[in-house]
């Protein structure tokens, strides 16, 4: 198959959505350096400072329609220098930030399920931690209602290790069962 061909191929794939959908392709590259000298504590005399280099990389896929919407963001967080140039597993700093798509049910009502960002306000007490490098991601079920002078939403999430015949233990620290 020529490339011209190829490209004619994707367009034939992609005319139902012309006019009625959005998608968008989107990346972020962000190294942050940080010097920490007394960080969390007070620095002894003796105490050598560290410094170190992080880098987020993410890669998102958004599709936007009249009864859908959805995205899914992959994301690398790791330090420069932390696995070897030719590394064998793949190390495990790379995963699924957010996959999740939201059913638009009528004009007032929707859902949004999957892996999500769940951002309120100013995010001061329930955000994405987004100056933090890996962010904050939530798996949950989300009700919207809205119209123009109420906007509602109910959550609900049930979090477990992995699936299981008996019970429900999580064992995840610092992480909700339920919410």
């Amino acid at each position: 198959m020529k490339s011209n061909d190829f490209l004619h191929l994707i367009a034939l794939l992609f005319i139902p959505f012309i006019g009625s959908s959005q998608f968008t392709f989107s990346g972020e590259i962000r190294p942050r350096m940080e010097y920490r000298h007394g960080f969390k504590t007070l620095a002894s005399e003796d105490q050598a400072a560290a410094v170190f280099i992080d880098q987020r990389t993410r890669f998102s896929i958004n599709h936007i329609s009249n009864s859908i919407h959805y995205l899914v963001s992959l994301q690398d967080v790791r330090t420069w220098g932390n696995q070897p140039q030719l590394v064998v597993n793949g190390g495990t700093s790379t995963g699924l930030h957010q996959a999740w798509a939201k059913l638009f049910l009528n004009s007032n009502w929707g859902v949004k399920i999957g892996r999500q960002e769940i951002k309120y306000d100013d995010q001061r007490i329930f955000g994405s931690v987004n100056w933090a490098q890996q962010a904050r991601s939530h798996d949950a079920f989300i009700l919207m209602y809205q119209n123009d002078d109420f906007i509602g939403h109910v959550g609900l999430a049930f979090n477990q290790d992995r699936p299981q015949l008996v019970g429900t233990n999580y064992t995840v620290p610092n992480n909700y069962k339920s919410l």
